[in-house]
């Protein structure tokens, strides 16, 4: 009892660095491995003090609880923003413990997507085999969903003919991605405009020099360049995904992720139809300068893209 307090300042540290609507910025391999042990920690405090201290009951817990089912866009396809690897699965055991707390608002996932050896760590494994039910995996296609998370400037849409997830946010998240604008479109389970996720890691990956690699960079991501000036790594205002029901239509405004005087406007929308989306990018520059007018010249107004 005399380790509780330090251990409850910790929990509270790591919950202090999610937002309130739960989204974990580091991406779902991060996700796994953080409330991974903090499910683990919370599940042996509970039976420590005979159900007296749950921290299950959090509302912020249960937040993060519903993060990894609102990344999949499609039945077998996650969404890979920041450091995840393309073909990213979960720890199969968590989302089957979260469900025997939360219900049915823990959503049934594909068995295919799971891994048991999660993270080479004895604890992940074990407990694999003690929250793993049968009944709690996704024997089916995934329902539509659709969420719009402005804490953390995501947007995902799980449609019944493609999914697609928006990135707005900031250039200053742990993990960060210069990515702000970006998105990933996913059809008959494969991503068709990808996130390539995570660069092998090294000491440069980490460093000052990040954004030299490539996918950390803006060069592989789904966002405007100016000349050969890609988003410049800095934190900003945070992005948000506005959304109008009636239109269908999301949008976002980006210029800030730049850095650059002569970059005033860049608004990209997204009308979503049910089996058809049309992208348009609107962006206004200063015209004095020779490589932005060439840009505005060949760009194409609208994108239409149509999914059978």
């Amino acid at each position: 009892k005399r380790q509780l307090p330090r251990l409850e300042a910790s929990m509270q540290c790591y919950l202090d660095s999610y937002d309130e609507d739960g989204m974990c910025v580091e991406g779902t391999a991060y996700w796994g491995f953080g409330f991974g042990f903090f499910a683990i920690y919370a599940s042996l405090l509970k039976e420590f003090t005979n159900g007296e201290e749950d921290l299950f009951k959090l509302p912020k817990v249960k937040k993060i609880a519903e993060f990894v089912q609102k990344t999949f866009i499609d039945t077998h396809t996650m969404v890979t923003f920041s450091d995840v690897n393309l073909k990213e699965g979960y720890w199969i055991g968590l989302p089957h413990l979260l469900r025997s707390i939360y219900g049915e608002d823990i959503e049934k996932l594909p068995a295919e997507q799971g891994t048991i050896i999660a993270y080479q760590h004895f604890a992940f494994a074990l407990r694999c085999f003690i929250y793993y039910k049968k009944e709690y995996t996704a024997d089916e296609k995934l329902s539509p969903v659709m969420y719009n998370l402005r804490e953390t400037g995501w947007f995902i849409k799980r449609g019944e003919h493609y999914g697609i997830a928006l990135k707005g946010g900031t250039n200053g998240e742990s993990h960060n991605h210069n990515d702000v604008g970006s998105f990933i479109l996913a059809h008959n389970n494969k991503q068709i405009f990808t996130d390539l996720g995570s660069g092998a890691y090294s000491a440069g990956y980490h460093g000052h020099n990040r954004y030299t690699f490539f996918h950390p960079s803006s060069w592989s991501h789904n966002v405007p360049y100016f000349g050969k000036m890609p988003q410049d790594g800095v934190r900003r205002e945070r992005v948000v995904i506005d959304y109008d029901e009636a239109t269908k239509t999301a949008t976002y405004e980006f210029a800030n992720a730049y850095g650059l005087d002569y970059v005033r406007k860049i608004e990209r929308s997204f009308v979503l139809e049910e089996k058809e989306i049309i992208l348009k990018d609107t962006q206004k520059t200063l015209d004095d300068l020779n490589d932005i007018k060439q840009q505005k010249k060949t760009m194409s107004d609208n994108e239409k893209i149509r999914l059978q």
